[in-house]
């Protein structure tokens, strides 16, 4: 029976413009509550229990929250007394120092603004998806509203976040970023102000993703970001300010990260990762079929070959459901031939070489992460002598370039549907957003509800703290083990040992013990304190002192600063200086390019409107 009752699309579900904007909205209100029934009851799990590695995010929002305490929250930590016997803190790529999670616990408690920053960054995934396909591919309500449901339920930042990868929640940010580097369907280069606010904009995205710690989702991250480029490109027109705003959105991310990632290089440098092996697929066909099924049906078992330990669950996940693939079977199906065929609107069609090269580049894009994870005993040796990858334990995180584009190619084929069948694009699109959400809520996620860390420590101190307005200082090192982590010693005013720390090496491979021993941090030993000098580990030349030498007897005033979470006088070189003020120009930049850009962006809407 024809469903000749169903609306032709969800413009005609509302009368006007007000009324799908809020038709719209609803829906997305409707869509992040049955996320959050479905995600919510895993931060935490009704034990009270965590991911495993929130064992590593739990201690550092409670040590940013102490240090905003007895400081200026916009003062940089460079150093905290509680990991390791004295360690790194701004430097550390796993401190997000300045994100969303740290600023919610100057309100609320940790677990508090996990939750929030969880939903928040969910939403904002969903609704720059939406932006990204109705105003710069020109989508309908119906593919824009399927592709934004699509982000909003990827599987890579969901289980990131439940796993406690909470680096990894910029990740939602990537839609905003591709919306904010491409023009609006069809038109050319905008004024001016767009242009400045869209740079940004776009730059603070980036810049974000850096200060949160994304640092291995970074580089597919920017790749998705050409590709899909190159398809706005050849559906409507190639266009180089696309190119020139990701150039100027990286050069002020470089900006506004300079100080951060001139202190990172130098940690780095310190203690190089470069002693675990590159682990790889040697079947191309495991390989392929263990993609496939990631991102569209369940996590697939570890296929990788050369690895110093298995590639558990949760790096597996990037899944977008079996949607796309119905979507794309039932499209197909009706003859479809070409989802980026030219739409006839008076667009320029480029020249056959200009969207041939377009479509080598995107091919050989697609091709990089089943390169990168590929293992061959030359190729691989080959990859461990390049800067990135020789530092890295796993590329499998390079899968979530599929993600934005897998999606931005679906909400297209959706689109092309001739006119005449706008209904059964409908029912397409109804029937794609129910598979979504079954398939997400009967998904078996027991892997997730057996995992083990307790964060009460750090809630009940966090609550004292912010009852009573004082932090605990650290006045010993503390043998690990009487609580369930690690670093969450800190909470009984001890710095563990060993401790929890992957810049060492996830088994503390790199970590200079030297006489460091548990017991009060001020007993001197041969002149030197039980207690660590973080500044030589960044910067030893200038403190004249090597990476893990201890706090000599004469330095005692330092100590006692750094372990009651105050600054302490250290020497930094010149250039981590220039670097760390150029983040500050950069970042009142951006502020400003913002104002300015709105302010020019207006003059020349009056303008238009004056003349026209």
């Amino acid at each position: 029976m024809r469903l000749i009752l169903l609306p032709q699309s969800l413009d005609q579900v509302f009368h006007n413009e007000p009324r799908k904007r809020l038709g719209v909205l609803s829906l997305f209100c409707m869509l992040s509550l049955i996320y959050g029934a479905i995600f919510l009851p895993y931060l935490p799990l009704s034990s009270g229990l965590l991911g495993h590695d929130y064992a590593l995010h739990f201690p550092n929002l409670l040590v940013g929250y102490y240090w905003a305490l007895q400081n200026n929250y916009w003062s940089i930590p460079w150093f905290t007394p509680a990991t390791c016997g004295g360690m790194a803190y701004y430097a550390d790529l796993n401190v997000a120092y300045f994100s969303a999670p740290q600023v919610l616990t100057l309100f609320v408690s940790p677990l508090r603004a996990i939750q929030i920053t969880f939903m928040l960054f969910a939403f904002i995934g969903m609704w720059g998806t939406y932006r990204l396909m109705r105003v710069a591919f020109g989508a309908s309500r119906t593919a824009s509203v399927i592709a934004a449901a699509l982000f909003l339920f990827n599987g890579f930042y969901a289980h990131r976040m439940l796993i406690g990868h909470l680096t990894f929640h910029a990740f939602a940010l990537t839609p905003l970023l591709m919306a904010m580097l491409l023009p609006r369907a069809g038109k050319a280069m905008p004024a001016i102000g767009e242009a400045l606010i869209r740079a940004c904009i776009a730059g603070m995205c980036l810049g974000y993703m850096f200060h949160s710690g994304m640092i291995h989702a970074i580089p597919p991250v920017l790749m998705a970001c050409a590709i899909v480029i190159l398809i706005h490109g050849m559906r409507f027109d190639f266009q180089a300010w696309s190119w020139a705003l990701l150039a100027g959105a990286g050069l002020l991310s470089l900006g506004v990260s300079a100080g951060k990632l001139y202190a990172a290089l130098s940690l780095a440098n310190a203690f190089p990762r470069d002693f675990y092996k590159l682990p790889g697929a040697d079947n191309i066909a495991q390989l392929l079929w263990a993609v496939f099924s990631s991102v569209f049906w369940r996590p697939s078992p570890d296929v990788l070959v050369n690895s110093d330990w298995s590639q558990v669950r949760h790096e597996w996940e990037y899944g977008l459901t079996l949607a796309p693939v119905f979507i794309v079977y039932y499209i197909y199906r009706e003859r479809m031939k070409n989802v980026l065929r030219l739409p006839s609107r008076g667009f320029v069609e480029r020249t056959g070489l200009a969207r041939g090269v377009a479509g080598v580049f995107i091919g050989i894009l697609l091709l990089t992460p089943l390169a990168l994870n590929f293992y061959a005993p030359g190729w691989n040796t080959f990859l461990k002598q390049l800067p990135y990858f020789s530092s890295s334990s796993s590329l499998l995180r390079f899968f979530c370039l599929y993600i934005p584009v897998i999606i931005v190619g679906v909400a297209l084929a959706i689109d092309r549907k001739p006119r005449s069948d706008v209904q059964l694009r409908l029912k397409v699109a109804l029937v794609a957003l129910a598979v979504i959400i079954v398939q997400n809520a009967i998904t078996n996620r027991d892997y997730y509800s057996a995992q083990t860390y307790d964060p009460s420590a750090i809630i009940a101190e966090y609550l004292r703290a912010s009852n009573e307005a004082t932090i605990r200082p650290v006045n010993r090192i503390e043998a690990a083990g009487i609580s369930s982590s690690p670093n969450d010693t800190l909470a009984h005013g001890g710095s563990a040992l060993p401790c929890y720390q992957p810049m060492f090496g996830y088994r503390l491979e790199k970590f200079p013990l030297g006489q460091l021993q548990p017991g009060p941090i001020f007993s001197a030993r041969e002149s030197f304190l039980n207690f660590k000098n973080p500044a030589c580990y960044l910067f030893p030349k200038e403190n004249k002192c090597t990476p893990g030498d201890h706090f000599a007897v004469s330095q005692i005033e330092e100590a006692q600063a750094l372990a009651a979470y105050r600054p302490f006088a250290f020497q930094q070189p010149a250039s981590q200086i220039l670097a760390t003020n150029i983040s500050i120009a950069s970042s009142l930049a951006c502020l400003f390019g913002l104002a300015l850009g709105g302010f020019f962006w207006r003059r020349v809407r009056r303008l238009k409107t004056m003349l026209l």
